[in-house]
């Protein structure tokens, strides 16, 4: 399971939400989690931009499960929420 957040990279980005899905992505790989987040920059990545729809909507996140991409972000800005919302996701896959 991975959850990918599209950011920019000069400085436009949401700056409640990265810090906490930074502090999530550290918190998940601390536990020893199977979850992996990661943090890509739309303008360098252009093929991961057109292939997931990316729109300069900043932060995006994206949610894969064994690769594929799923719905269902409900949009907390924490991290605790982030964590949480992640595990429970898992469950249900």
């Amino acid at each position: 399971m991975a959850f990918m957040l599209s950011d920019y990279p000069l400085g436009r980005s949401d700056n409640v939400l990265v810090p906490e899905y930074l502090k999530a992505a550290k918190a998940l790989k601390e536990e020893s989690s199977p979850i992996r987040l990661a943090k890509v920059y739309d303008t360098v990545e252009k093929s991961l931009s057109e292939r997931f729809e990316i729109r300069n909507i900043y932060p995006t996140l994206k949610f894969f499960v064994y690769g594929k991409l799923v719905d269902g972000w409900a949009g907390g800005r924490t991290s605790t929420w982030i964590m949480n919302w992640l595990k429970k996701a898992m469950t249900e896959k």
